[in-house]
């Protein structure tokens, strides 16, 4: 099941699922999330628009150990304590806009 996949939680609008740069999971090769950031930033959802096409069009490929080290830091993000979480998931949007970048092959 695709929601048991994801670890997806309804009550949790801080991290409502566990994935990959809040754009894809490992065990879902062909579904992808774009805009899946708290808020109107829209360098955020271009950059995982971006990722999906060149993923999907196998332009660019990501290894399993990159994936699942990005899994992991989801898991974490959600396991915080609901009274010690941060604002926003990926706190540091032009940090988050330049792992996006990387991702892709490019650089700044």
């Amino acid at each position: 099941d695709i929601l048991q996949i994801l670890d997806y939680d309804s009550t949790d609008m801080f991290c409502p699922m566990t994935s990959c740069w809040e754009t894809l999971h490992p065990q879902l090769p062909n579904l992808y999330f774009c805009g899946m950031y708290r808020g109107p930033y829209m360098g955020i959802m271009e950059l995982q628009g971006r990722l999906a096409a060149k993923l999907l069009s196998g332009k660019v490929q990501l290894d399993e150990e990159t994936m699942n080290q990005a899994l992991e830091e989801s898991k974490q993000l959600r396991a915080q304590s609901k009274q010690h979480r941060p604002q926003f998931p990926h706190f540091d949007y032009i940090g988050f806009m330049d792992t996006l970048n990387e991702l892709q092959g490019n650089d700044f």
